[in-house]
């Protein structure tokens, strides 16, 4: 790509987007949308991501998610929201793309999901939890997607996690938190 826009790709949405997510054929969309090419979408919609049409895909949630994550055939979205195709889901849910979305977990949390990265065949989860699929977490989580299972992986945070960053083993966390046990309060 060298930067220029596609002036034929215009989806018009009648609010705005708070996260995307791209697959090789998909791309999807979340926000504080009701209507994308004057269909209605209710904060979450997919779109071919050459020409910006919409997609049959249609799942609806009641809030804006604030992140998406798309690995293999799930989409994680992260938010919240507590309803999904007018089904009670708080904060996280996991959907299968290739079943029009329908419910492939949905992990109780006790609180929203603002932030999901993938490393290595591990999703970390950050945002402001006490607990993560069962298991005691403090605003972070691990889990293997493929399990299901949250790992032993902890980091000690109290506060807000918004934003992750994975690579080579190294997880950096950003958001409005401190350390537990650390009385400077640093993040």
């Amino acid at each position: 790509p060298d930067g220029t826009p596609n002036p034929k790709w215009r989806p018009k949405l009648n609010n705005a987007v708070t996260c995307l997510a791209l697959s090789d054929k998909t791309l999807f969309v979340g926000g504080e949308f009701g209507r994308i090419n004057k269909k209605g979408r209710a904060k979450l919609a997919t779109l071919d991501p050459a020409t910006g049409k919409l997609q049959a895909w249609e799942i609806s949630l009641d809030k804006a998610p604030t992140v998406l994550l798309h690995l293999d055939s799930t989409l994680y979205v992260g938010g919240t929201f507590s309803k999904v195709a007018r089904s009670e889901h708080k904060y996280f849910i996991a959907l299968d793309v290739n079943k029009g979305g329908s419910v492939a977990w949905k992990p109780q949390t006790t609180g929203p999901v603002n932030a999901l990265a993938v490393d290595k065949g591990v999703i970390f989860a950050g945002g402001r939890f006490k607990d993560f699929a069962g298991t005691p977490r403090s605003s972070l989580a691990a889990f293997d997607p493929k399990s299901r299972k949250v790992l032993d992986w902890r980091f000690p945070v109290k506060g807000d996690v918004n934003a992750l960053a994975v690579n080579q083993d190294v997880v950096v966390v950003g958001g409005r938190f401190k350390l537990k046990n650390d009385k400077k309060g640093r993040n």
